[in-house]
């Protein structure tokens, strides 16, 4: 009898070496038993040192030329001029360069799972289904109303369709989301 080869988790986070999402995540990666799992993190590099930071989890590390939906108006004020102008930017240019990118590492890594660690990454696990590759939604922030709902809007329906499973950090975080076609568990950060 042959043993199976680990399979490749290509985990994609979308925030920088500092605050709770990078701790949580590396604290996972280092608890993967590597006998079953070889962690593959794909981050944004020009956030400074977080090649470094997820280095120290003995997992590879690629840059992705990646942008976020983000879920607060604390950076994109969809009723300002400049606000609206950075949804367009994301929308006509960011989405579709993220896109190409996670085409071009999900075919050349074949990972068994994308583990998106964040919500400003969900609007792609449509996409990344779309590839026959099944989706890990980790949520680790609460869910923002915003000024007039969209955002929440958009990534409840994301939420409810796409990813193959959803993890909330807490029952608060999960209050928002019903109906999920994945199914989804709460798992408090260590």
């Amino acid at each position: 009898m042959t043993d199976n080869p680990p399979k490749v988790v290509l985990f994609i986070h979308h925030g920088s070496a500092s605050g709770g999402a990078a701790v949580s995540l590396i604290t996972l990666i280092k608890k993967l038993d590597r006998t079953r799992y070889v962690p593959l993190i794909a981050c944004d590099f020009s956030h400074v040192g977080i090649k470094r930071y997820f280095e120290q989890a003995d997992a590879r590390v690629i840059g992705i030329d990646l942008h976020l939906f983000v879920h607060t108006s604390s950076t994109w004020k969809w009723y300002t001029p400049k606000g609206f102008a950075k949804f367009l930017l994301f929308m006509i240019r960011g989405y579709w360069k993220t896109r190409k990118a996670l085409f071009e590492t999900i075919k050349s890594e074949a990972p068994a799972f994308v583990h998106l660690n964040g919500l400003t990454l969900l609007p792609y696990s449509k996409y990344i289904r779309s590839l026959n590759c099944p989706v890990i939604q980790h949520v680790r922030e609460p869910l923002n109303s915003g000024v007039f709902g969209f955002r929440k809007k958009i990534l409840q329906l994301f939420a409810q369709n796409f990813p193959s499973h959803t993890i909330y950090i807490s029952r608060e975080n999960r209050n928002p989301f019903r109906d999920l076609k994945g199914g989804s568990t709460v798992l408090y950060n260590p």
